[in-house]
Parts: structure tokens; C-alpha cells; sequence
């Protein structure tokens, strides 16, 4: 069988390494401003399916690592307000991580007939209640429909959306302009993109970016990874 360069295995020694680097992981509202630290924010998009979040976790409290984890309201693939949920959420909120919205306001305002500044206010709202965490960031969810929900920030600032950040710029720092930026959001390959701009065939890991920057940006998706391969079944938390 193919090696799965997926694997918790195979996250748990790349972050690992990343750590042996001297790097510190912060969750996306922490905002450091030192310079004199080399940073990883560790961001986590729960696209599909929460159940498979567990054994990320699991990596993330053998490494001690913090990360923001962002879930969708709008999602057709599970119910924010399930039970399976609310247990994830109060898991997540005692083991000290942070809990954003991954939001879809342009999307669903378009399908709904809805203004996007509506559409968002559910969404936080919403989530809020369930998760029992104030929402003080929010990250934009890519879908095939033809329009992108990352031209919502566009419209509104984050002080008028009651945020303290949308993922791509923390207060005044922007991130993704400022950082290495590697995903997984390929699900078979890595990408990355340094100070804004796609490193063009760069399938390289994240700890390999590590040795050549002091800000790292790594965003991975529970369902990207697994023990053995792609297809192993997770109890839906819908």
C-alpha cells in the first residue's frame, strides 16, 4: 500500500519537529507581537466532519500544542447544535483551545436572500451559544459555489462584526502577508506561500518551512488525515 503521509504518526513528528526548532504555537487569538520568537499559529478547519478531530487532539495534547479549531454553522455535512458537537466543544474549551467560526456569509446571504451582515450575525450567534465560547475569530470557508466568503471582510471591519480578528490578519499583524503559509487544503499535497504569494510546486512540509522562517502559518482539516488511509470510517458527530 502507498505510504499515508497523512497519518496521525506522521502530523505528531512533523509538529513535533517543528517544536525541536524553537518554535512557539499559539492559538490564532493569542497575538504575539514578540519578534524575538519564532511563531506557529496552528489553525484547524472542521469542514466535514468533527468526529475526526478526537485524534488530532490526541497529537495535540501529547505535544502540549494549543490550536484554533473553526467550525461551520451552514455546514450540510453536520449539525453545530448536535449533541456529538456540544461534547466537542466543551472538550476543546476544557483542554484550552479556542473555538472561531468558520464562516460562509456570503454564500448563504446569496442562497437565502439574506444581507451577508444577517447571515453572519447567525452564525455567530449560534455558535456562541452552543459552544459557549465568546467567537473572537473567524476564518473563511472555500466552497465550489461561485462566490468567495473571504470578500465579506471587505465590507465589514472586524470591530463593526464584534471580532478581534479574521484569521488572515491578527489585530495589525497580517498574517498570511507576513508568514510562510502551509495547507494541507490539496488533502494528497501541501502547499505554501510566502508573504502572500503561492510557492509555486513547493510540496514540502511544514517543519521544512520551519528552517527557513521565524513566522509559520499552518492550517490543516481533521479529514485530511488518518491512521492508515483516506477511507478509514469515523462515527459522524451530525
Amino acid at each position: 500500500m502507498i505510504p499515508n503521509n497523512f497519518s496521525y504518526a506522521e502530523l505528531e513528528r512533523i509538529l513535533l519537529e517543528v517544536k525541536e526548532l524553537n518554535f512557539h504555537f499559539f492559538r490564532m487569538n493569542d497575538f504575539c507581537f514578540d519578534e524575538s520568537k519564532k511563531q506557529c499559529y496552528l489553525r484547524v478547519d472542521v469542514d466535514l466532519d468533527p468526529s475526526r478531530v478526537y485524534p488530532i487532539l490526541d497529537v495535540l495534547e501529547k505535544l502540549d500544542i494549543k490550536a484554533t479549531f473553526f467550525f461551520r454553522v451552514f455546514s450540510p455535512n453536520y449539525s453545530p447544535c448536535s449533541i456529538a458537537c456540544l461534547e466537542l466543544y466543551k472538550t476543546l474549551t476544557s483542554s484550552g483551545h479556542e473555538i472561531g467560526l468558520h464562516q460562509e456569509s456570503m454564500v448563504a446571504a446569496d442562497i437565502l436572500g439574506l444581507d451577508p451582515l444577517d447571515a453572519f450575525k447567525i452564525q455567530k450567534v449560534l455558535l456562541e451559544t452552543m459552544s459557549g465560547q465568546e467567537i473572537r475569530g473567524a476564518a473563511s470557508h472555500g466552497s465550489f459555489y461561485p462566490l468567495n466568503n473571504q470578500d465579506f471582510f471587505a465590507l465589514y471591519s472586524c470591530e463593526e462584526l464584534g471580532l478581534q480578528y479574521q484569521a488572515y490578519e491578527l489585530m495589525e499583524k497580517k498574517l498570511f502577508l507576513e508568514s510562510r503559509y502551509v495547507s494541507d487544503s490539496e488533502w494528497t499535497n501541501w502547499k505554501a506561500y510566502q508573504r502572500g504569494k503561492l510557492l509555486l510546486d513547493d510540496r514540502r512540509r511544514p517543519e521544512i518551512h520551519a528552517r527557513e522562517t521565524s513566522l509559520l502559518y499552518v492550517l490543516i482539516h481533521p479529514e485530511t488525515f488518518s491512521n492508515r488511509h483516506s477511507f478509514e470510517s469515523f462515527h459522524s458527530a451530525s
